[in-house]
């Protein structure tokens, strides 16, 4: 054999040898393959810049996947691996560190993910995924904010993935989770969860509970133990699709101020919650009995309601609370984005104000309607309407109205009759104040007690 033809056999041996070496073994061999990688992703999935080599540890830079529906970008991301344990039939990855991760869920057209069923030919064992600074949004919406991910001990063995522990911190809510995913038919899962949340100036809610079933329709079951006990049963339908769910919570018994110690003394029991809706909106059925300034029995009053909403607010449709023959119904609705506003039609019937005002018994009925909104001030306008009925034993009828506007209370035709006494007010009230009051009566005892 001729010598140049010893060195292209030569050459032909050894060239992919060195070519392996090149891509997987230096940083120039790394970057080629992202470059390589972004060529062939169709804009799909971008990276910035790499460092490090593909034997680890590495670090890509500006990582963006976007599909047109959902997007993940993540500033920092450090690989960690043990590529010695290939030899032994099996991958081990030490550590993945995202920095600055966000994403971005999109509505979708509503056709299902195709999860095919899947086998990983070789074991994986990660033993630590965190995630920095993560932001999740859905539709736009923030979902969660400065939150912190962390993920550890993830064994991935044919179609058996177990997940030890899984944390997704932020500055007011942490849930956890462990359990096992099957890539088979269906993806079934089998976790138990449990979640604190101390939203700034309420106190603090804990809990528990379970998922289970396929990815598709999983069954939830979560008990939560403070501040408050309450039960809750619902499914989760669609996930990889148009994700949508059913629920129902229950509580035997709780008391706004274990929510929040300034809510005073209103008390629940007997509550039960049956609701559906999506991850943006949802429609809920109320019913139970309330009580406030104590829960004797004597002070319980029946309660149903119906509401929808989203992230922005929600719309009361019916709301009924019902003591015997005294009835309030009404209908509102209240937003926060970008500020809190209200509107409320109520309508009372044989109301009588010594449930909440002891020493003034009555027979009341009419109507109240109130708009407003609540952003540097609150501005808002209230209208009565027909009140009529008894108070303390003497005939009454009341009607008017209140605007308030940029610091400036209004009076319109506010009129109030108690027996034979009159009183009237118009005017209004703001640097200075300027009120027309009629008053006659020969009998103040008819207006206020002696």
């Amino acid at each position: 054999m001729r010598g140049w033809q010893r060195w292209i056999i030569g050459a032909l041996v050894l060239l992919p040898p060195a070519l392996i070496v090149f891509l997987v073994g230096t940083g120039q061999g790394l970057r080629t393959l992202v470059r390589l990688a972004n060529d062939s992703a169709g804009g799909v999935v971008t990276i910035g810049s790499a460092s490090g080599t593909l034997l680890g540890p590495l670090e890509l830079h500006d990582l963006r996947y976007d599909d047109g529906i959902d997007a993940v970008a993540i500033a920092r991301l450090r690989l960690s691996w043990h590529p010695a344990d290939l030899l032994h039939g099996a991958i081990r990855v030490a550590t993945v560190q995202g920095t600055d991760v966000r994403i971005d869920i999109g509505a979708g057209d509503g056709t299902p993910l195709s999860l095919v069923p899947f086998s990983l030919p070789l074991p994986l064992k990660i033993e630590t995924v965190t995630a920095d600074n993560l932001a999740i949004r859905s539709e736009g919406n923030e979902v969660v904010t400065g939150g912190m991910g962390r993920i550890e001990a993830i064994a991935w063995r044919g179609q058996v993935i177990t997940l030890q522990s899984l944390a997704l911190a932020t500055t007011a809510a942490e849930l956890r989770a462990r359990g096992q995913v099957r890539t088979e038919a269906g993806y079934p899962l089998d976790l138990s969860f449990d979640y604190t949340w101390a939203p700034e100036g309420y106190e603090r809610m804990n809990g528990s509970g379970t998922l289970r079933g396929p990815f598709d329709a999983l069954a939830c079951e979560a008990k939560q133990t403070a501040p408050f006990a309450a039960r809750l049963e619902g499914t989760l339908l669609e996930l990889s699709a148009a994700t949508t769910w059913k629920a129902r919570l229950l509580s035997e018994r709780f008391a706004l101020a274990a929510i929040n110690q300034g809510w005073g003394g209103t008390h629940f029991a007997d509550i039960a919650i049956e609701g559906q809706g999506s991850l943006d909106d949802y429609a809920l059925q109320v019913r139970g009995r309330v009580a406030h300034g104590g829960d004797r029995g004597d002070r319980w009053v029946d309660l149903r309601g119906a509401l929808a909403g989203n992230w922005d607010g929600f719309a009361i449709s019916d709301l009924h609370l019902q003591r015997g023959e005294a009835v309030l119904s009404g209908t509102g609705r209240i937003g926060w984005m970008p500020f809190f506003t209200w509107q409320a039609d109520l309508i009372i019937s044989h109301i009588d104000p010594a449930l909440v005002f002891p020493g003034w018994p009555g027979d009341l009925q009419g109507r109240l309607l109130t708009e407003g909104s609540w952003d540097a001030a609150v501005d808002g306008q209230w209208r009565l309407e027909d009140l009529h009925g008894a108070l303390r034993g003497f005939p009454l009828t009341a009607q008017g109205e209140a605007h308030l506007q940029d610091r400036r209370l209004q009076v319109r035709d506010l009129a109030l009759t108690s027996g034979r006494s009159i009183v009237r007010v118009n005017g209004a009230s703001g640097e200075t104040m300027d009120f027309d009051f009629l008053l006659d009566s020969d009998n103040l005892a008819e207006l206020w007690p002696q």
